[in-house]
Order: C-alpha cells, then structure tokens, then sequence
C-alpha cells in the first residue's frame, strides 16, 4: 500500500466513525419524538430520516405476519418536516 492510500484510507475509516456518530445522535433526537408519540397513545409509532425529511410510520391494523408488498397498505405514513 502506498502512503497515499494509506492517507485515504485513515481518512474514510475518520469520516465513517463521524457518520455512525451522527446517526446514533439522530436516532437519540428521534426517540424523543417517538415517547412524546407514545405520551399521547400512539404505541406503534416508528420514526425516521429520508432524505433530509422526518417520516412517521404508523400501524393502524394489526399484522399477523411480518410486513410484506401485499400488506404495506396496512401502514400509514405521515410526513414530520425537513430535518434541520
């Protein structure tokens, strides 16, 4: 390995530890949302981040089996904002 790649690769290896920082911060942020959902009776409220917008997924029929193509319509989503 040459001293340049070595450089980049130290360099990745600094910027993947930030990003995995960063996410574990922003699922901190919205697990504070989710109790405050929960607060108000919403149980299965699952939160998150897509493309710099918050997102709520919401049961709101009970699933027998694991969530496929033909029973997705069993969710709702609700758009939460721009993440800022």
């Amino acid at each position: 390995m040459n001293p340049q790649d070595e450089t980049e690769i130290r360099a990745i290896i600094a910027l993947h530890r930030e990003i995995e920082e960063k996410k574990s911060e922003v699922s901190k942020r919205l697990s504070v949302i989710r109790d405050r959902e929960r607060a108000i009776g919403n149980k299965d409220a699952l939160m998150f981040v897509v493309d710099g917008e918050i997102w709520q997924m919401t049961r709101w029929a009970e699933l027998e089996e694991r969530v496929t193509p033909l029973s997705f319509d069993a969710w709702c989503l609700q758009y939460k904002g721009k993440a800022l």
